[in-house]
């Protein structure tokens, strides 16, 4: 017969239960949101825009991650020039012969699953145990080619409908031809990707397909319209830059890049490469936005060459496409949003409304409602206002904010720091 526990035991069960929640709650706050100090923050660089441009010279060189190809839109395989590039490429990470949560890592604008951002995530991410597969941004001509069915990426509801089915697609793969065994998941993006991954998530929330145990947005996108507006500036700050100035700067920038892909990610290196480049402010922001010029001058040339709304003029052939990709590269944001973007949404969508709803503000009641979103951002990157911080600390609540003092646009990912705070908060239970 069951005896019943004594008064005493189960008062001493009562006690050990509320100190252990006690402490695992503190213990939990305490590596997660909070407003970082710069005493506890020792980060190389105090400049946001050097930061960002340095994270550049992080390149991962694992090979613990297959790639994997999907294509989903059989009929773009003859676009012209693009021919057979319509498959979707993916990385995996796996964790071999045993169950694992799967997480999701998508990449910023212009990303893709081979993007160093994205892999170091993945390899972090494995390391504690999880299944990762890496994808590209919307932002992209693979994305373009191979999964936007109106060949123009950038309003974010209809990205992200789109990018669930990707996601219930992979999925599908994994479990039923790889016979992986998935225990739950988790979906991460950076830059326009964290902004993404709140969309998606809210497409799950009416299918119920993953149900995703936590959603990590770094330095995630608000408002496009600002953001759009910002990239613009930065790459017409090279207007105040003359062309050789450019090219010795590039040169230089190549070069870095090209000894730290043979010797490995020296802080000490690119430190001493940006003191003797000598960048002015408008240098700097040319060098981002120039970045993000030629992610968007990729998309540009595809979007049209699936379906050409006389955007570009300049002829092309097998032979010579340089002149319409010069053409594509003096495209703006602003006009991308405009001239190629709003045309293929519903008529009367004025590029206001375009705009908010491919926002944050769209999510922002499903983002408030939900305990399982978290943003990691920093106080100098520049895509912010500074009403932006308060605006994403209201959003998620104070235990699941993280703001750093420095790393500029995704820039301190890298940093141990940064990466303990990410393992933290993934570490699995």
């Amino acid at each position: 017969m069951h005896r019943p526990m004594p008064v005493e035991m189960m008062l001493f069960m009562f006690l050990f239960k509320c100190v252990f929640f006690i402490v695992g709650f503190l213990f939990f706050s305490s590596v997660q949101a909070r407003v970082v100090s710069e005493s506890e923050y020792p980060f190389p660089f105090k400049d946001p825009w050097i930061a960002s441009i340095s994270s550049g010279a992080v390149f991962y060189s694992g090979s613990d991650f297959q790639s994997l190809k999907f294509e989903f839109l059989p009929d773009r395989r003859e676009v012209p020039l693009l021919e057979m590039r319509n498959k979707i490429s993916i990385n995996l990470f796996q964790q071999k012969s045993k169950a694992a949560p799967l997480a999701f890592v998508i990449a910023g604008t212009g990303g893709t699953a081979f993007s160093d951002k994205a892999l170091w995530l993945g390899h972090q991410l494995y390391q504690l145990g999880y299944h990762v597969v890496t994808l590209p941004n919307t932002i992209n001509f693979q994305y373009v080619l191979g999964v936007s069915r109106s060949g123009v990426p950038g309003y974010t509801p209809r990205d992200a409908a789109e990018y669930y089915q990707v996601l219930k697609a992979i999925n599908y793969y994994l479990v039923n031809d790889k016979k992986m065994q998935i225990s739950g998941y988790s979906l991460m993006g950076y830059s326009l990707g964290g902004l993404l991954a709140g969309f998606i998530a809210r497409e799950d929330e009416s299918v119920g397909q993953f149900n995703f145990e936590r959603v990590v947005m770094l330095n995630p996108a608000l408002d496009l319209g600002f953001v759009v507006d910002a990239l613009d500036n930065f790459y017409k700050a090279g207007n105040l830059v003359t062309e050789q100035r450019k090219e010795n700067i590039q040169s230089q920038v190549f070069s870095v890049g090209m000894n730290i892909m043979k010797t490995g990610f020296d802080i000490k290196k690119i430190q001493t490469a940006v003191e003797r480049m000598q960048l002015n402010e408008n240098e700097k922001k040319w060098l981002v936005g120039d970045n993000f010029r030629s992610d968007l001058r990729d998309v540009v040339f595809a979007t049209q060459q699936i379906n050409d709304q006389g955007v570009l003029v300049g002829e092309v052939t097998r032979f010579e496409q340089s002149r319409r990709l010069d053409e594509a590269r003096l495209i703006t944001f602003e006009q991308y949003m405009n001239r190629i973007l709003l045309p293929t949404l519903p008529s009367g969508l004025l590029v206001e409304d375009l705009v908010r709803q491919a926002s944050i503000y769209e999510i922002e009641n499903f983002l408030k409602s939900k305990n399982n979103v978290y943003i990691f951002t920093c106080a100098d990157d520049f895509i912010y206002r500074p009403e932006d911080f308060k605006y994403m600390k209201n959003l998620v609540g104070d235990d699941r904010y993280v703001l750093y003092p420095h790393g500029g646009h995704v820039g301190n990912l890298w940093f141990d720091t940064t990466k303990k705070d990410i393992g933290d908060l993934m570490r699995l239970k």
